[in-house]
């Protein structure tokens, strides 16, 4: 089950971007979901950090503890429903449900992700797991945090 999640992780961080190493933190991720909503949701102290794909930070948005232990990533893209059904497609084994109350358009897939639509933009989340076990944010957390993340909330 932890290696699915980290597999799925890694297949959302990829699809479609790619990482480099030592990205400077786009202002933007700030204004789209502050560091103190997942602190929140997640119960955990987190800050933003820039893409690392060393520690699978593979976002346009990542946020971690410290150490940098990820917690969460977003991808932010403006191509509208097309981009939900991408997302839809890459999701396919992980039985994408379709999610209402987020957006026009919003799905989970997994125990870790939720991808959402508001007009042409899109957002991917997804939640890493605990040391422990388990993943740091539900799907209803990360259904609330796409609601935050679109301003619709």
């Amino acid at each position: 089950m932890e290696l699915s999640r980290w597999l799925l992780a890694g297949v959302v961080a990829l699809a479609p971007c790619t990482a480099v190493a030592g990205e400077p933190i786009d202002p933007t991720c700030e204004k789209t979901l502050p560091a103190s909503a997942v602190s929140k949701a997640s119960g955990v102290s987190v800050h933003l950090i820039g893409r690392d794909p060393h520690i699978g930070a593979g976002g346009d948005c990542n946020w971690a503890v410290s150490g940098n232990s990820m917690v969460l990533m977003l991808r932010l893209m403006y191509g509208g429903a097309p981009d939900v059904q991408t997302y839809r497609g890459v999701l396919k084994a992980q039985h994408p449900v379709d999610v209402a109350g987020v957006g026009d358009e919003a799905l989970s897939a997994g125990d870790s992700i939720v991808v959402a639509r508001k007009g042409q933009t899109v957002i991917a989340l997804s939640a890493f797991g605990k040391p422990a076990g388990g993943p740091y944010l539900t799907i209803p957390q990360l259904e609330e945090l796409a609601r935050r993340a679109l301003h619709l909330k």
